[in-house]
């Protein structure tokens, strides 16, 4: 009888969530992390980095519609975007779905960008566009030396844990904030709203005295931890509901709609 090889990620000691590995793909073990790739007959190929779920072929769209449309829309007119983090490139794409003039991603190990290029070109069809440029450095160093300014600082990192620790401190986003130009915004992950509670709090509130506008919203990724995700948007300029979601461009799931119900009452950010 031909053995059955599983993947389990433990959202904490009382929960896990496990992938029947049908085929094991690459496993690549960077100066940062340590990259897997295999496949799932019902999600397609999975990309793990220590341990935790970044992407599947079923539902990243959920994940990467949700992070990038509402600060894309919410900015006036945005011509130059940044993207931190998102080496598997979904991010990246999306931004390049609206009418800017550059998309800059910076992400800190090559080993994922060279992963998601040969294993998920869905995703990563992007960094071949004319539009993007593509940078492997650290983010916060980037930010911190940038003499540019950005209309959308899109920050897709990982958990608050390791190299990505960093892109969760006010430290950051100190520098991120003066490196918007006016009307910019900023958006990144924030975690499950079901495991995080405590830290989603403390991270809204602690950055709320640098942004007019500070909220979160969810959305589904059945994949990440819990099933539902959150997110975190931060406008120097109008209120997220005040946007129109024009030109309109090629979605899956999110809608204007849905991401005004998805808003979390935070400061400025209510749904009423």
């Amino acid at each position: 009888m031909e053995r059955e090889y599983w993947f389990s990620e433990y959202q904490n000691r009382d929960f896990k969530i496990s992938y029947r590995v049908d085929k094991f793909l690459a496993e690549v073990k960077s100066p940062f992390q340590t990259i897997e790739v295999f496949e799932n007959r019902f999600w397609g190929r999975v990309m793990v980095i220590d341990g935790l779920t970044m992407v599947t072929d079923r539902d990243e769209h959920f994940y990467h519609e949700a992070l990038v449309h509402p600060a894309l829309y919410t900015a006036p007119s945005p011509r130059r975007v940044l993207v931190v983090g998102g080496g598997d490139g979904g991010s990246l794409r999306e931004v390049l779905k609206h009418p800017v003039d550059e998309a800059v991603l910076v992400e800190i190990d090559g080993e994922v960008i060279k992963l998601a290029k040969r294993y998920f070109p869905k995703l990563a069809c992007g960094f071949d566009h004319p539009k993007a440029k593509v940078f492997i450095e650290d983010g916060a160093r980037f930010i911190r030396e940038s003499k540019e300014s950005f209309d959308s600082v899109i920050i897709d990192s990982s958990e608050p844990l390791g190299p990505s620790a960093v892109l969760f401190g006010r430290p950051f986003y100190e520098a991120v904030r003066e490196k918007l130009s006016p009307g910019g915004t900023v958006a990144c992950q924030a975690g499950g709203y079901l495991f995080h509670e405590d830290f989603l709090e403390s991270f809204s509130k602690g950055l709320s005295d640098l942004f007019p506008h500070a909220c979160l919203y969810t959305g589904p990724t059945p994949t990440y931890q819990g099933g539902l995700w959150t997110y975190a948007l931060f406008s120097t300029g109008r209120h997220p509901r005040e946007a129109e979601w024009n030109p309109p461009v090629e979605l899956r799931y999110n809608t204007r709609e849905r991401f005004l119900a998805s808003l979390v009452e935070e400061k400025g950010c209510s749904r009423s």
